[in-house]
């Protein structure tokens, strides 16, 4: 399952994330979402680097790399360049994108 966040700023998903196979921060496309379904259906490959820290939960906000407790869930700069540095190290190929028959849902095969 990839989750996509569409939102203007962090959000708090540490109750998700062990349903999910990645997580694409798309920040706020505006009408672009074209560039999130090339992604998506593996026409672009993605990158990007945080320019904030990710914060675990709302009591570690405001949360700056300085802070003497700094544990964030994704710390200022996490990301990838490419899928070959993607964290877990691996170079997932996406071999199949559906749409759902109710059209609702999209469908990603990748080769893990």
């Amino acid at each position: 399952m990839v989750v996509i966040i569409i939102a203007g700023r962090p959000l708090i998903i540490d109750n998700i994330l062990h349903y999910c196979d990645a997580v694409v921060a798309a920040w706020l496309p505006d009408t672009e979402g074209d560039g999130i379904a090339e992604v998506l259906f593996g026409d672009f490959n993605p990158a990007g680097v945080l320019s904030h820290t990710w914060p675990k939960h709302m009591s570690q906000i405001p949360i700056n790399v300085a802070n003497i407790n700094y544990a964030p869930l994704y710390p200022y700069g996490y990301g990838i360049t490419s899928f070959n540095d993607s964290p877990s190290g691996s170079s997932p190929v996406l071999l199949s994108a559906v749409v759902t028959e109710e059209g609702i849902h999209v469908e990603l095969a990748f080769n893990h």
